[in-house]
């Protein structure tokens, strides 16, 4: 559009580009001071506000993928036992428990075969025999397969300054190796109802706060990397087609932010995001691929086996 000179000069002068209220530019406390309405706890946060003042970018519809970070053993199992229990996991009135419980029968052997199973596997140099390898891409096949834990439940919290700490909803985590965990999400534990009518994106703010406290968690034993990445899978009571699942790319910026909140961004502030969480869908469908390509989307590759023949009587 054409414009004069008088009118430009016009704009010059009163179109200021607004300066955003950001931990780019200012320091944690610093922002809520200056947007008091940022002070409520990750339940109650926003996309609009919380997610843009913490410089979180999200992105969708990522193709899965990466490094294979961890080699799981998972139990083979028939396919009417298999359906059962993803049945159990997608229908939307059964308990958090039931859910809970389903997933843990998904990824673990039963009780007394994995205490077996976890002196094997530190205690030998590969396995080659009666295993069905579905590895996905990137995994050393010489690598010990790693069974998982049984479930616990764990209760985050959003650490700020020394001694400030927000309490988070309630995960179920399964540890695998050393210092591989998987986190699960229901959005019961966010919402509160059983049937939520809340869509999707309403939920990602709380689940930014979950995946950033994984990061705090994490961090003493990944000092190094300039990044902190941290997976979620996340059931959405609304989905019974889907288990969505959340990758975050923390940078050490952020977590510094939340660690020390009156501390002063660098004098000449960053524009990249101080944080990425990536969002995908993993469909039930088929059944019998399931747990590998839900597994290959938080970086795990799987391993399937019958603990009888494992274990060779």
């Amino acid at each position: 559009m054409a414009t004069d000179s008088n009118s430009n000069n016009h704009s010059d002068a009163t179109s200021e580009p607004v300066e955003s209220v950001d931990l780019r530019r200012y320091s944690l406390n610093g922002v809520v001071t200056r947007n008091p309405s940022l002070w409520t706890r990750p339940l109650q946060w926003t996309e609009s506000n919380h997610l843009r003042a913490l410089c979180v970018e999200r992105q969708t519809g990522v193709a899965t993928g990466g490094i294979i970070t961890v080699n799981t053993l998972i139990p083979s199992l028939d396919p009417c036992t298999l359906g059962c229990l993803i049945s159990t996991v997608r229908d939307r009135d059964a308990s958090s428990l039931a859910k809970v419980m389903a997933w843990n029968d998904l990824l673990v052997f039963d009780g007394h075969a994995q205490g077996r199973t976890i002196r094997l596997a530190h205690g030998v140099p590969s396995i080659e025999t009666s295993i069905n390898n579905s590895t996905g891409p990137g995994v050393n096949t010489a690598a010990v397969p790693v069974p998982f834990s049984a479930y616990q439940t764990r209760i985050m919290k959003l650490r700020v300054g020394r001694g400030g700490a927000y309490q988070l909803p309630r995960l179920s985590s399964w540890r695998v190796g050393p210092s591989s965990v998987l986190c699960l999400l229901d959005s019961f534990h966010i919402s509160g109802v059983v049937r939520s009518h809340r869509p999707l994106r309403s939920y990602e703010p709380c689940i930014a706060a979950v995946l950033i406290a994984l990061a705090q968690t994490a961090e003493g034993t990944d000092r190094h990397l300039p990044l902190q990445t941290t997976h979620l899978l996340f059931i959405n009571r609304n989905d019974e087609n889907h288990v969505h699942v959340y990758t975050a790319y923390i940078s050490r910026a952020l977590l510094r932010r939340f660690q020390l909140p009156n501390c002063l961004p660098p004098r000449f502030p960053r524009t990249a995001p101080l944080a990425v969480m990536q969002h995908r869908r993993v469909m039930y469908h088929p059944l019998d691929t399931f747990r590998s390509r839900i597994l290959t989307a938080v970086s795990m590759g799987t391993t399937t086996m019958n603990p009888d023949d494992y274990f060779g009587g």
